[in-house]
């Protein structure tokens, strides 16, 4: 029975989409992020069903991801925090009204904003009409009534002019974190596959990496780029984006701005996203990044804020969809993945998401690799796993999660399948299928952990005995569901010492 890899950023996994909210309550003094992939997923072990080994994605309502929402530095009224002190001259700027004295924001404005940006002046200047376009832009993307406004600045050749602002005054790091701020806001999926050509067309990809090479001590330059590529790649489509990004050393730079500023919350989020997106059914850049140590920062990124549930399911989501063959599962395992996933899971047993994420990437670092499948049994990963599962008990999802990583971590590893006893194993799997008599997907992840806990160890086969009654309930529920009475016969056969197990 050979192990199944996760399918965790198939044909209808969604891509991340930075999502941004301006609070009008405090003006522009408050500027809300949130970030949040961009479809509520979970899901669908069904497909076992058909024999199929990779589970897919659907839609799930009931199971929201996570957002994080902060505060950010207001660009007009607290400069300090952001170490610009000449930030804004309102008497200059596109949102100035001259005949209130105050700032405006306002869509009409767009035309003056972006004739500002087309101006070869100061750096000063350049970072106003960079800050113009951010504001005027700011809710657009949780605003459908505004995506013209977007569509505007796009025609009006926004990305191009961002671009040229960056390029005239490279070695201004606020000027580059401020352009890269106003790509982000430009580039959204709403506007369609126009703005990512001229995106690539304005070499906008070169212009960001620039500014981090550039400005490698600076976390906010760094922050504000992994945005644009964030949103640059975001729409859950393969398109030039990627590749330009990809092949011009973008995720080894996303490695390099994690390693260098592992603290830095925004950017290890964003810089997460970003990773996810770039290699979002890319094969060529999944390889990239890993040959670029993108583990080994992944690892630093989440090993450094332990407490957030937020990073660590996103990271580990990502881990996930990066694990296609074994050069990824060794380069993830020697840069430390597999005890990061563990003790993760062990922080946040009651967060669904984490485990949830974390079970599918230890799912794919095991999968057919018996290296991995002693690793995660030395790193006491059995132990969290099945303590996962038994502090969330109600939820099924994380439950079929669960059964899927003891079944991978243990096939055909007899220390796995001997640890797995004292570990919980058998008991949280038990819990599971009393929890949920009525869900065949569960009942079959369920069935399919058993057989692989206990196969060729005739000594827990024995001791396995106790659970034929749950089996064969599971047996009368679904008898239309071929692979679960073949799984079932097996591991009843087992059981019972009967001949009929021919698929180890």
């Amino acid at each position: 029975m050979g192990d199944d890899l996760y399918d965790n950023y198939g044909d209808n996994a969604q891509s991340y989409e930075p999502k941004y909210e301006y609070s009008e309550a405090s003006g522009l003094a408050n500027l809300v992020k949130m970030d949040e992939p961009m479809d509520e997923l979970t899901y669908d072990m069904a497909g076992l069903k058909d024999g199929g080994g990779d589970a897919q994605l659907y839609d799930n309502p009931s199971e929201k991801k996570r957002s994080a929402i902060e505060e950010v530095a207001s660009y007009y009224d607290n400069p300090s925090t952001t170490g610009r002190q000449d930030i804004y001259d309102p008497s200059v700027g596109a949102l100035y009204d001259s005949a209130s004295s105050s700032v405006v924001v306002s869509a009409d404005n767009l035309p003056k904003a972006l004739a500002n940006l087309a101006r070869a002046g100061e750096a000063k200047a350049l970072r106003q009409a960079c800050l113009d376009i951010v504001h005027i832009l700011g809710g657009a993307l949780v605003d459908p009534a505004k995506a013209a406004v977007r569509a505007a600045a796009v025609s009006g050749g926004a990305i191009e002019r961002i671009v040229a602002a960056m390029g005239r005054h490279p070695g201004d790091a606020d000027l580059q974190r401020d352009g890269a701020k106003a790509l982000r806001y430009v580039l959204h999926f709403d506007v369609g596959t126009s703005a990512k050509s001229q995106f690539v067309a304005a070499r906008a990809p070169a212009a960001i990496l620039a500014a981090m090479r550039e400005h490698p001590t600076r976390a906010d330059v760094q922050a504000c780029a992994c945005g644009a590529m964030l949103a640059a790649t975001a729409g859950n489509a393969i398109d030039g984006t990627q590749g330009a990004l990809g092949t011009t050393g973008g995720l080894a730079q996303i490695a390099t701005a994690i390693r260098a500023h592992p603290a830095d919350v925004d950017l290890v989020d964003l810089a997460i996203q970003a990773v996810a997106n770039l290699t979002l059914q890319n094969p060529s850049n999944k390889s990239l990044f890993g040959q670029s140590q993108g583990f080994e920062a992944l690892v630093a990124g989440q090993r450094a804020h332990p407490g957030s549930a937020r990073l660590q399911q996103l990271g580990s989501q990502t881990i996930a969809g990066l694990i296609t063959n074994a050069t990824s599962q060794e380069q993830a395992a020697i840069a430390g993945v597999i005890e990061l996933l563990v003790a993760s899971l062990g922080a946040h047993a009651k967060d669904p998401l984490v485990t949830e994420s974390v079970c599918e990437a230890l799912q794919n670092l095991v999968a057919n690799n018996f290296a991995n499948k002693e690793r995660v049994g030395k790193a006491g990963g059995l132990k969290a796993v099945a303590g996962a599962m038994r502090a969330l008990p109600t939820n099924s999802v994380v439950q079929i999660a669960g059964c899927n990583a003891l079944r991978s971590i243990c096939t055909n590893e007899a220390a796995n399948q001997t640890q797995a006893v004292p570990a919980g194993a058998h008991d949280a799997i038990a819990a599971a299928m009393k929890a949920f008599p009525a869900d065949e997907a569960l009942q079959l992840a369920a069935v399919k952990a058993l057989l692989g806990l206990v196969a060729n160890q005739p000594p827990l086969q024995q001791r396995a005995s106790r659970l034929a009654s749950l089996v064969q309930r599971a047996q009368r529920q679904f008898p239309g569901n071929k692979e679960l009475q073949d799984r079932s016969r097996d591991l009843l056969g087992l059981i019972n010492k009967k001949k009929g197990c021919a698929i180890l």
